[in-house]
């Protein structure tokens, strides 16, 4: 690289690797081999001297676009564009011959380092982008100067500082519009955390998953653990195999937030790519973004495809009301599935009468030899009738949808609800909870004359500790055959200054995204009121 000293030029090169590595990683894993591949050829080109053939330049190019096409299926939506806009910075590091080319390059380098925070907007991406930005301030010394350093701080940080005030000062000031066009997302990306539809093994995916799936923060105490039922989808219409929600046109309803009001909570929700939202019992409040569902659970309007924080109230009793055509479609079964199950149900409940013939089936779950565990027996032909009468090893989903089905048989009009059992309490914010992938359940609601649906969890039956246990302290993972590395990052989690850290960490980010997410237009008008009290624009 005869436009810069050795030194410079790999001062550099460190720069815009840090800053690609940046920008890429939300990248498929294919996607970022053939850009490693591109920045090793750029390492050749810039410290041995090696002339790139400009068919190759080409061919890369090519390459990029036909596998970000392959993928994504264009090049429009979000994903696809940081993606092409990376490997345009890694092409041009590969034809870079004069000094003002190196300043182009750290240009656009600063301008893609926004890109990460598009995805992320941790108080710690945002902290590396700071760190990245400092340094390509540092790289523009370096060359205006001509320093053999490999970064020089001092100046970069004078820089940062001087610009500091005015960006405070269009943060704070400047209205915060609405955009003047949206970029769409890809359509490619991965849905997290519960799936509509609920079959036999659906949830075995989040059983050990440690991702975050949303916090709440309470106004006041935090409910006990027997109340902490996340109902966030209900699941009504079964074939013998899968069970569906009613349709959202279905299932609208046409009330007005209710003064009956339990729990009064924030969510900050990450991206899920779906659209239900959890809530302690029946939603009783709720935001403009939301719709309420006559079921008592809560609809995002759009997707959620970005970090959100929603204000929400609810009440811990379900709702008493249900039309004649959704108790009818919730004592529906197909014909000729589950057979022997049914047989059971029947002769359990033989010669009771009214709610008697559920406890006759509760009683059945608490006696007879079944086991809680995450690695189920293999469920062969009609999976209900081998669970039931076979292999009596299962977790949440198993029980939920053998109750159902037997309740059903009697005569019960009953759903599924799946959602979220539990949160662990933060250390450093008692008010707050974190609810984990791994706290995903199920349970079921039976439609009683004249007291509505009411919660039946045949979970809470085989293992009481799945309701009141911490995550540590479950004897589902301390009886699991687990590798042996993730059994024993299992038990770190559990470590009190793990645990501790691992607080502070969710804590310091929960506070940034509630300052980040809550400044809109809103929290701007508060702001400057505050400050300048009734002064107008």
């Amino acid at each position: 690289m005869t436009a810069l000293s050795r030194d410079q030029a790999l001062a550099a090169l460190v720069l815009m690797t840090g800053s690609l590595i940046a920008q890429m990683i939300v990248l498929p894993v294919f996607l970022l081999l053939l850009a490693t591949i591109l920045l090793m050829l750029a390492w050749l080109h810039w410290l041995c001297l090696w002339p790139v053939p400009s068919l190759l330049k080409v061919f890369g190019l090519v390459v990029a676009i036909s596998l970000l096409l392959l993928e994504f299926g264009n090049l429009l939506s979000l994903e696809p564009m940081v993606g092409l806009f990376s490997f345009s910075l890694l092409l041009k590091l590969l034809e870079v011959k004069a000094r003002r080319d190196v300043y182009l390059l750290l240009a656009l380098s600063l301008f893609g380092l926004a890109t990460p925070l598009l995805f992320n907007q941790t108080l710690w991406w945002f902290l590396i982008v700071v760190i990245l930005a400092v340094m390509h301030f540092s790289m523009t010394v370096i060359l205006h100067t001509g320093s053999q350093r490999m970064f020089w701080f001092k100046p970069a940080l004078s820089i940062s500082l001087q610009a500091l005030p005015l960006a405070l000062l269009l943060f704070f000031i400047v209205p915060r519009l609405p955009p003047l066009w949206v970029v769409p997302l890809a359509n490619h990306q991965s849905i997290t955390g519960l799936s509509e539809n609920l079959s036999l093994g659906v949830m075995d995916n989040l059983s050990r998953d440690t991702s975050l799936a949303f916090n709440a923060t309470f106004d006041e105490e935090v409910p006990m653990p027997e109340h902490r039922y996340w109902r966030s989808i209900v699941l009504v219409d079964y074939d013998g195999e899968v069970w569906r929600p009613l349709a959202t046109k279905d299932n609208l309803t046409k009330s007005s937030p209710s003064d009956r009001l339990d729990f009064v909570y924030q969510l900050m929700i990450p991206a899920s790519y779906q659209s239900w939202l959890p809530t302690l019992g029946d939603a009783s409040q709720w935001p403009g973004s939301a719709i309420a569902l006559k079921d008592g659970t809560l609809r995002s309007k759009q997707k959620i495809t970005q970090k959100q924080i929603l204000s929400v109230a609810s009440r811990l009793q379900n709702n008493q009301w249900s039309s004649l055509e959704v108790l009818h479609r919730s004592m529906q079964l197909p014909d000729d599935v589950h057979p022997k199950t049914r047989r059971l149900a029947r002769d359990l409940s033989k010669g009771l009468v009214g709610p008697e013939r559920l406890q006759a089936l509760l009683d059945y779950f608490r006696h007879e030899n079944f086991y809680y565990t995450l690695q189920p027996a293999p469920l062969l032909a009609d999976k209900v009738d081998s669970f039931m009468l076979q292999t009596r090893q299962g977790f949440c989903e198993h029980y939920a949808v053998a109750f159902a089905v037997m309740a059903r048989e009697l005569g019960f009009p009953a759903r599924l609800v799946t959602g979220y059992l539990g949160g662990e309490q933060s250390s450093i914010d008692p008010q707050s909870l974190s609810i984990y992938q791994y706290d995903a359940h199920a349970w079921v609601e039976v439609w009683i004359e004249g007291l509505g649906w009411q919660r039946y969890d045949p979970t809470a039956w085989i293992n009481p500790s799945r309701i009141s246990a911490s995550a540590g302290d479950r004897l589902e993972w301390m009886n699991e055959d687990m590798p042996l590395l993730a059994r024993w990052l299992w038990t770190a989690r559990g470590q009190q200054w793990l645990m501790h850290a691992r607080h502070y960490n969710e804590w310091l980010n929960l506070r940034w995204m509630q300052f980040m997410l809550g400044y809109d237009s809103h929290g701007q008008i508060g702001f400057l009121q505050r400050w300048l009290g009734g002064v107008t624009a």
